[in-house]
């Protein structure tokens, strides 16, 4: 067997997809096939010993003849329950290959290959290499197990968050999308946000408020940071803020998944008015125009739609930027995303 064959980049790198898509073990395990050689073979995990094995892909295997199971390929004479290592030895089936790998705890994984009898032995080479497949088989394994796991907890988080009122998107560090619920999905289509397809991920309209909500994202995903930005709907209207903030990850897991919260501050409703009007000791009137302050509307539309003075406007705006100390809008926006007033 050329060794080459079994330190191909694309071989190793078929155990890690098949972690993420376990219907493909079977492809990465043909491949592995193929490069030792062998006619067929097995992969497989056990809890502990004496538990039935998981078959992960199983290459033009009968485990009937010989008996694969039990302690996995037994020598002729050996031991009764070999130890974890690599194990080369001809039978009456022809010659077999195998190692077993530690996983957590008393778990395993067993690897076996086998050639016809009348075929080549395993050289001391082959030992070697599928030492090396069995450690990448076992990280895979790992990482299998931690998907799984997340995907339960967001499945979880996801059934939570259908219930909330405002848009909830969970991304991963890079911005892919592992849920969305139905408010951000018709925010979405309003334009400003975009849950895109096809791993493009959630991201906005405009390239700067892209590159910050990306920024936002992986510092919440890396570092735990907690994080807000405005986002500019179509037509200058700046009436949607994201609040970036990370959620528990799975165990042994650096990089932790994001919640995106996005809300529509021009649909501020009686009770966030309310809430504004305690916080703040905003007048009824004052706590009335901020949505449409944020919204990006002229004091003359507002005052139009208001039935009050230009003069009233302005000077209601002024008081609404003193009492909460908010140098500009942006600065106000960006206050009231965080506190949830929206």
């Amino acid at each position: 067997m050329p060794v080459s064959r079994v330190q191909d980049p694309d071989l190793i790198a078929g155990f890690y997809d098949a972690a993420a898509h376990p219907d493909r073990w079977i492809n990465a395990w043909n491949a592995v096939c193929h490069a030792f050689e062998a006619e067929d073979g097995v992969l497989f995990e056990q809890e502990h010993p004496g538990a039935t094995p998981r078959i992960l892909a199983a290459t033009n295997w009968d485990v009937a003849a010989p008996r694969l199971m039990g302690e996995f390929y037994l020598p002729l004479d050996g031991p009764a329950a070999p130890a974890p290592g690599v194990f080369a030895y001809r039978s009456r089936a022809g010659h077999l290959l195998t190692t077993t790998v530690s996983l957590e705890g008393v778990a395993r994984a067993g690897l076996g290959l086998h050639r016809a009898v009348t075929g080549a032995e395993f050289a001391s080479a082959d030992h070697a290499a599928l030492d090396n497949v069995a450690r990448h088989v076992a990280a895979a394994l790992r990482l299998e197990k931690l998907l799984v796991e997340e995907r339960r907890a967001s499945a979880m988080r996801g059934a939570a968050l259908d219930q909330y009122s405002h848009g909830a998107v969970i991304v991963d560090a890079q911005g892919a999308i592992l849920f969305a619920n139905d408010p951000a999905l018709r925010l979405a289509a309003t334009g400003g946000i975009l849950l895109g397809a096809d791993g493009d991920g959630l991201s906005c309209d405009r390239p700067d408020e892209a590159d910050r909500l990306a920024n936002l994202i992986y510092r919440a995903a890396a570092r735990g940071e907690v994080g807000c930005t405005r986002v500019t709907r179509r037509g200058g209207r700046a009436i949607l803020a994201a609040t970036v903030a990370p959620l528990p990850g799975a165990a042994g897991a650096n990089i932790r998944p994001v919640l995106v919260t996005i809300r529509d501050l021009a649909a501020t409703s009686d009770a966030a008015q309310a809430d504004l009007m305690g916080l703040f000791g905003f007048t009824g009137a004052e706590a009335a125009i901020v949505p449409q302050l944020l919204a990006g509307d002229s004091a003359a539309l507002i005052a139009q739609s208001r039935g009050v003075s230009v003069a009233t406007i302005r000077a209601q705006a002024a008081r609404v930027l003193a009492k909460t100390g908010a140098a500009n809008l942006r600065a106000l926006a960006s206050m009231i995303a965080a506190l949830g007033c929206g």
